[in-house]
């Protein structure tokens, strides 16, 4: 465990006070060129670096007041309708105007996410405010629905309504049935059809149908409609295997992925209202005689589904039946330990795709070989959207291939998100993950537990949180660990204790995880265990595999049982990391590997002799 100086437990202040020195009324300009100006508070300091940080960020995009990316601030300004349509326009606070920061909670994220100026909505319009101040539009992103995203988009709405029922259209997604077609259960078991509108970074609106497939919930078991996914340790494997292998990576999504899939059953759905004679403006020619009325006025159309469309519970299971029968057909080759990586030999060397439902990630030393493989990706799903170069996003991933023989792999978006979705402000940074009284709880009737809403805070955050540990941040786990043990009955320590996590992350935000190879043929695992540290006595095993440099995979969890020794504790420890261990063995080798030992590291004695020997191999020495 990463122990770090003491700090009081229980809830620290969030909000720092801006002094009068700091504000500034319209007008009164402290200094020509706004870049130069640096704030003496460090609140509005740290405002203005993320706001600029976003910026730099969207360096391609444009900066007017249109354009939206999938990320908000805590603090920036906004209109009353902006804010009454659910997106808020955030201008630099270059000048400050902190007498003017209202807080506020959005409702529909339940979270605090904005402070919104407290000034008539027509200074915000003010052509000399606008110039004193650059800015840029950001907004919560929320899916509309199909007559909200109309009101709230307009033409742009209209025109991606269309677009995504033309691709319905033109993909055969469904054939419509007239009423008599159908019988009364057929029409009670038919599926609602949603169309939902959103606004991307770009400022495109995209529209995306899909089915309402919870009716299929009582007809179907989840056995029967689970789809495999890609292993988060299987995509780091292999990326570290491309990048000392300086393979040319691509990553490349399959838009429309599930409506390549035909269904396997008959499904029934119903398009209603505006939706229904939207279908029917697509192609009056098939849909209009279809169209029904009911007994309040409202259209509705019939169909039965030919493809898999999104919502339906089987759709992602067809479509990776379809794309695994795709890629064997042109010779690739499952790994029995991960059934979302797929290898194949082009060459004379191993061409190698990971995938996550339409999201695939694909390799080979031969950069026209690639080029190629996209190309049949392109013939069979369409037009698909490809990132070539050295760096990637993936998964929530950034994968940077930069370095020769290096791959660095970080998720600073995400953890900017999760930060100021958080209802509190971090203010400042810490040295650690947590403090030495990590694992140290207070008597049951001394705790001074969270209200709900707080206490639904501290689960989300600590649950966003385990998501990135497995992914790039194996400095954080021991933390997080402790931390998901307290999410049913949080209290103000536990609040203190990811505040201050969270200001370690906040510090260290951009600190990637540097992984590279030094032998494949030698896999080394690390294991120790702290021995009675949880509060019922319970021990915690901690765990880290690593091919040279970087820990690929691992983990940190508490031990479900209690042990009477350290020695006891340690071998529980390898036991609950056995599997891991053999599984990864196990992958590296089907992926062509050879794999000739693989170690694993210990600081016991004692429980290093038993796992070699056995119990009736250890003897003691007389007592004299």
């Amino acid at each position: 465990m990463d122990s770090g100086s003491e700090i009081s437990s229980g809830v620290e202040s969030a909000n720092a006070e801006i002094p009068d020195s700091e504000v500034y009324e319209p007008g009164s300009d402290p200094s020509s060129d706004s870049s130069e100006y640096e704030p003496s508070n460090p609140t509005i300091r740290r405002l203005t670096e993320e706001l600029e940080d976003g910026l730099r960020d969207d360096a391609n995009q444009p900066t007017t007041r249109g354009h939206t990316i999938d990320y908000s601030f805590r603090y920036g300004f906004a209109t009353i309708d902006e804010l009454a349509g659910g997106k808020m326009s955030v201008k630099r606070p270059v000048h400050g105007y902190a007498n003017a920061l209202n807080c506020i909670q959005l409702r529909e994220t339940e979270f605090h996410y904005a402070h919104f100026l407290r000034q008539e909505p027509q200074m915000l319009n003010d052509p000399e405010l606008d110039a004193m101040m650059p800015h840029v539009t950001h907004k919560v992103m929320l899916q509309l629905s199909i007559r909200q995203g109309l009101k709230q988009f307009g033409s742009r709405g209209k025109e991606a309504v269309t677009k995504e029922l033309n691709q319905i259209h033109l993909r055969d997604t469904f054939t419509p049935k007239t009423l008599p077609e159908l019988t009364p259960l057929q029409r009670r078991r038919a599926l609602e059809s949603l169309l939902f509108l959103e606004e991307k970074r770009s400022g495109k609106v995209k529209g995306r149908m899909c089915a309402n497939g919870r009716k299929q919930r009582d007809t179907m078991s989840k056995e029967d409609a689970t789809s495999p996914t890609v292993i988060t340790d299987s995509v780091l494997i292999t990326a570290v295997i491309e990048a000392s292998e300086n393979r040319d990576v691509a990553v490349i999504d399959l838009p429309g992925a599930y409506l390549s899939a035909d269904m396997d059953e008959v499904v029934h759905m119903a398009l209603q209202g505006e939706l229904a004679e939207l279908m029917a403006e697509t192609a009056p020619e098939i849909y209009r005689k279809y169209i029904t009325y009911g007994a309040d006025g409202k259209a509705i159309l019939y169909v039965t589904l030919q493809k898999a469309l999104y919502g339906c519970l089987k759709s992602a299971l067809l479509f990776y039946r379809k794309l695994v029968t795709d890629m064997k057909r042109i010779g690739f080759k499952l790994n029995p330990y991960d059934p979302c990586v797929a290898n194949k030999a082009i060459l004379g060397t191993q061409f190698t795709i990971t995938w996550h439902v339409d999201d695939l990630k694909m390799s080979h030393a031969d950069k026209a070989v690639v080029s190629g493989m996209i190309e049949w990706f392109k013939e069979i799903y369409g037009d698909v959207r490809v990132s070539r170069g050295k760096v990637h996003d993936y998964l929530r991933m950034t994968l940077n291939y930069s370095e020769s023989g290096k791959v660095k792999v970080s998720m600073v978006d995400y953890f900017k998100k999760t930060i100021r979705e958080f209802p509190e402000e971090i203010v400042g940074t810490a040295p650690t993950p947590a403090g030495d009284h990590l694992f140290q709880v207070r008597a049951e009737e001394e705790r001074v537990l969270l209200d709900e809403e707080r206490a639904r805070a501290f689960h989300h955050a600590v649950a966003q949180m385990m998501f990135a540990t497995v992914r790039c941040r194996r400095d954080i786990q021991t933390a997080v660990a402790f931390l998901m043990t307290r999410v049913q009955q949080p209290d103000e320590d536990d609040w203190g204790k990811l505040k201050r996590f969270l200001k370690y992350v906040w510090g260290t935000i951009y600190l990637p995880l540097v992984l590279e190879v030094y032998d494949l043929k030698h896999l080394k695992w690390w294991i120790d265990t702290s021995f009675a540290v949880h509060p019922d006595f319970r021990l915690h095993s901690g765990g880290a595999f690593s091919l040279g440099k970087g820990v690929v995979t691992g983990g940190s969890k508490k031990q479900k049982i209690n042990t009477r020794s350290s020695t006891e504790a340690e071998l529980v420890g390898v036991d609950d990391f056995s599997g891991q261990i053999l599984w990864t063995n196990y992958f590296i080798q089907a992926q062509g590997y050879r794999v000739k030992e693989t170690t694993f590291f210990q600081d016991n004695q004692s429980a290093i002799l038993l796992e070699k020997m056995g119990k009736s191999q250890v003897t003691r020495e007389p007592v004299t």
